[in-house]
C-alpha cells in the first residue's frame, strides 16, 4: 500500500515549511532546559549578591577588597549567562509558536 521508506499519511507534513510534533517538542524541550541553565546562572547570581551583603558587614580590609571585586566579577558572568540562556529560550518559543501558527493557518 505505501511504497517502501514512505510513512503513513498521519506522520508526512503536508507542506515543506511545516513543522512535525516531533521537531515541536524537541524545541520546547530544548527551551525548558535554556530556562533550566538561565534560572541556575540567576541563582548563582544571587548567591553572589549575598556574598556582597556579607562583604558590606566585615571590617574594610585588602581581603575584603579582592572579595569583593571577584564577587562583583561572578555578578557580572552569572548575569550574563542568565541573559543568554534568556535570548535561546526566547528563540526557542519563538520557534515553537511559529510553528503552530503555521500548523493553524493549514488545518
Amino acid at each position: 500500500m505505501f511504497g517502501l521508506g514512505d510513512p503513513p499519511p498521519g506522520r508526512r507534513p503536508r507542506y515543506p515549511a511545516e513543522v512535525t510534533v516531533l521537531q515541536r517538542r524537541t524545541t520546547l524541550a530544548r527551551a525548558a532546559e535554556s530556562t533550566g541553565a538561565a534560572l541556575a546562572a540567576f541563582g548563582a547570581a544571587i548567591h553572589c549578591l549575598a556574598i556582597l551583603t556579607d562583604l558590606l558587614h566585615q571590617t574594610p580590609s585588602p581581603a575584603r577588597a579582592r572579595a569583593r571585586n571577584t564577587a562583583l566579577e561572578q555578578l557580572v558572568v552569572r548575569f550574563g549567562e542568565s541573559r543568554a540562556h534568556l535570548a535561546n529560550v526566547a528563540k526557542r518559543l519563538r520557534q515553537a509558536a511559529d510553528a503552530r501558527s503555521a500548523l493553524e493557518e493549514y488545518p
